[in-house]
């Protein structure tokens, strides 16, 4: 219903934006998250039409939102400067588009260094397994023991790519299959949202990762969480408990 232009003045980094209930606050700031995270399956979701986010070099990144009406996904999702991601992989029912602009205005060109396109799905699997606290439960579905949540590695790459990038063991594993994939980290853009209900989360069933979200009070995951990290540190002491006094009568002969 609307169209939006906001800009940052000159030497300010602050901006506090003020409308009735139901203008989009809210669903802007949320849209502007999900693309500057490159987060597109989030973004698919949202009702828009196009995105554009200028910065202070004038290079532009476009995101833009297809509706498809077939079982088959557009040509240019298969061009290598162009990231798409759809709501429903197997339907691809709205896509968003992104591309990026130097501050000539020209399009870029070359794979887009922040996917993992070159990689083997097998590779960052294991990759994954190495520094999340996640386990395999099928070939690229994951169970997410920090959420409690079935995800496809699709969507755990995408969750926790930031972490992934930065995180030293990942690198070095992935750095032997893909060096340039690291090469121009610092183009990423860190964006952080705070959700209207900071007390409530969305859960998805285990069962069906695309299931819809059901909101479960904070307080009550990290409790959770907390009594799951205790019942496993206890169980690791009573392991090494017991293998110690198996072990004592030999050590103290010896």
């Amino acid at each position: 219903m609307f169209d939006y232009t906001i800009t940052f003045p000159v030497g300010s980094d602050t901006i506090i934006l003020i409308a009735p209930n139901g203008y989009g606050k809210t669903a802007f700031l949320s849209l502007l998250n999900s693309c500057l995270r490159l987060q597109l399956n989030e973004a698919s979701e949202h009702s828009f039409t196009s995105l554009d986010v200028v910065f202070e070099d004038n290079s532009k990144w476009s995101f833009t939102k297809i509706q498809t009406t077939t079982d088959e996904p557009p040509d240019w999702i298969y061009e290598r400067n162009i990231r798409a991601h759809g709501r429903r992989p197997r339907r691809r029912q709205s896509l968003v588009k992104v591309e990026y602009y130097d501050p000539r205005g020209r399009l870029r060109k070359g794979k887009d260094v922040l996917g993992f396109e070159s990689i083997p799905p097998e590779i960052l699997a294991s990759a994954v397994e190495r520094v999340l606290p996640v386990s395999r439960e099928s070939f690229d579905t994951f169970h997410d023991y920090r959420r409690d949540e079935l995800l496809r590695l699709p969507q755990l790459l995408e969750r926790y790519k930031q972490e992934l990038l930065l995180d030293s063991d990942f690198k070095e594993y992935i750095s032997r299959f893909d060096p340039s994939l690291f090469q121009q980290l610092g183009n990423h853009v860190n964006c952080v949202f705070i959700e209207t209900q900071r007390l409530l989360y969305n859960k998805k069933a285990r069962s069906k990762p695309d299931s819809p979200n059901e909101p479960e009070e904070e307080i009550l995951r990290q409790s959770q969480h907390l009594a799951m990290l205790l019942q496993r540190t206890y169980a690791q002491y009573a392991a090494t408990s017991q293998s110690l006094d198996r072990s004592f009568p030999n050590s103290l002969f010896q």
